[in-house]
């Protein structure tokens, strides 16, 4: 069996599961990051034999696309600004639209000046490990409830040799903050209201963790409130809040901010939807 054998099958394997091209693109994904081998290389060693490659690992990733598993979490990595993280069932798997705000941040600011940087709800540390990679002189906090994800965020940190501390907190809870103030406040908290399950792909309602995704109908907005009253709280003259935000609750989110007297922008995607809200005090 040669290499391109080897395609043929895993996609035609998935076929019902996938498209063909979203097949193509999974191939390919896991020949770099499991087997090494680039699209580039493909082209020129397409009918090497598995022989002289051991094909196990990506057998083993193909049945595990066929038992419905993120493809995320067979690899075991993500890239992300410049930056390969672990992920797992623990926390969310970082989305571009993250990555889109962590490079929204980068163009905001001075990435040399010594900024104090918190993350609220950080996951993998996504976007905590992004800021103290492109603001290298900064200090950067994050905090998250759930102590799973804060042992998959320090593996992170040690990963890629970067310095983040981290507090295990619930932001609705006024008496956990960490102690401190912040030039920038940044947060991908969790925005999809209950009733919105219906609509999402089972792949991420049944790997990834709830807590991270949902928040009650009668209350969407309820982590950009906790947001807001510690921004009001912590924030430092001049400083920024920086939001991922539900596609669907973009100037609700935006008017929170602005009763409150910040100059605030709602920003689109690159796919056009409403997702960021940047608050400046």
């Amino acid at each position: 069996m040669t290499i391109s054998d080897l395609q043929s099958n895993f996609i035609e394997k998935l076929e019902g599961l996938y498209t063909k091209g979203e097949a193509e693109r999974l191939f390919f994904i896991g020949l770099e990051d499991l087997m090494d081998i680039n699209l580039s290389q493909y082209r020129v060693e397409q009918n090497r034999t598995t022989k002289e490659i051991d094909p196990k690992r990506m057998l083993n990733y193909l049945q595990g696309l066929l038992e419905g598993k993120p493809y995320q979490h067979l690899i075991g990595e993500v890239h992300f600004a410049n930056l390969k993280l672990r992920v797992g069932p623990e926390a969310l798997i970082p989305r571009p639209e993250t990555e889109e705000l962590a490079y929204l941040i980068k163009e905001e600011n001075d990435t040399a000046a010594q900024l104090s940087i918190l993350d609220i709800g950080t996951g993998t540390g996504c976007l905590a490990l992004a800021c103290a990679h492109l603001f290298k002189n900064s200090n950067v906090e994050a905090v998250d409830i759930s102590k799973e994800a804060l042992g998959l965020a320090r593996a992170n940190t040690k990963q890629n040799s970067l310095d983040v501390k981290f507090w295990e907190a619930d932001i609705l809870d006024k008496s956990k903050w960490p102690s401190g103030n912040w030039d920038l406040i940044v947060s991908n908290p969790p925005y999809i209201g209950e009733s919105e399950a219906v609509e999402m792909d089972d792949l991420v309602k049944e790997h990834e963790p709830h807590t991270a995704l949902f928040v009650p109908d009668n209350d969407i907005l309820i982590f950009y409130r906790a947001i807001m009253e510690l921004a009001n709280e912590r924030l430092n003259t001049g400083g920024k809040v920086y939001m991922e935000i539900n596609q669907k609750l973009g100037e609700a989110t935006r008017e929170l901010f602005v009763h409150e007297g910040y100059e605030t922008r709602l920003l689109k995607d690159l796919s056009g939807n409403d997702r960021f809200v940047v608050a400046e005090r």
